[in-house]
């Protein structure tokens, strides 16, 4: 896309704001621009978080190898959503916020299957214990939505932030900083 960026983590993704996954996407996105413009002020930061809903349950990143294998066991064979949301915001003020949604069918996975991938790292660090451009790739079916919406930040969704918030894809003066989590 043409833009120069620097990648600031922040330190959580802040507190639940809603049980309604697009608001609670939208939340943690800006919680975490929030905190990474506290320390660069003149900077435009664009930050994400993705999450999957699966049955009416949040599937955030797991905490262990159980909590991983409990989230794919869920989503076996089910059809579920996985909501990212952005903003792009200066000087701590929003300049443009957007939450997607895509649909994602899984295979039904045997426990075989999962035992070996739980042997990996993959999982770790990712919504639903999952990365469709992974492990996932050859068992899953992407319904509805952008695939950057399941990895965590489609490009079209970027484009369309900057769009809303009258700023070009590149070229801007200034830092621009980005802060994408999962």
């Amino acid at each position: 896309m043409g833009l120069s960026f620097q990648v600031k983590p922040a330190q959580t993704d802040g507190p639940p704001t809603s049980e309604e996954p697009g608001e609670r996407v939208l939340g943690h996105a800006l919680h975490k621009a929030s905190e990474i413009a506290a320390v660069e002020p003149t900077a435009v930061i664009l930050a994400a978080d993705t999450l999957v809903w699966c049955r009416g349950h949040f599937l955030p990143k797991p905490v262990d190898r159980a909590d991983a294998a409990r989230m794919l066991h869920r989503l076996s064979g089910v059809e579920h959503q996985v909501w990212t949301g952005a903003c792009l915001i200066k000087g701590g003020q929003v300049l443009a916020q957007r939450a997607d949604c895509a649909c994602v069918q899984f295979d039904i996975l045997l426990d075989s299957e999962i035992e070996a991938y739980l042997k990996t790292t993959e999982w770790c660090d990712k919504a639903g214990a999952y990365g469709i451009q992974g492990w996932a790739a050859s068992r899953t079916k992407l319904l509805t939505g952008w695939h950057g919406t399941v990895v965590g930040l489609a490009s079209e969704a970027v484009s369309a932030l900057f769009l809303e918030a009258g700023l070009s894809h590149g070229g801007e003066t200034g830092t621009m900083l980005g802060q994408i989590r999962r």
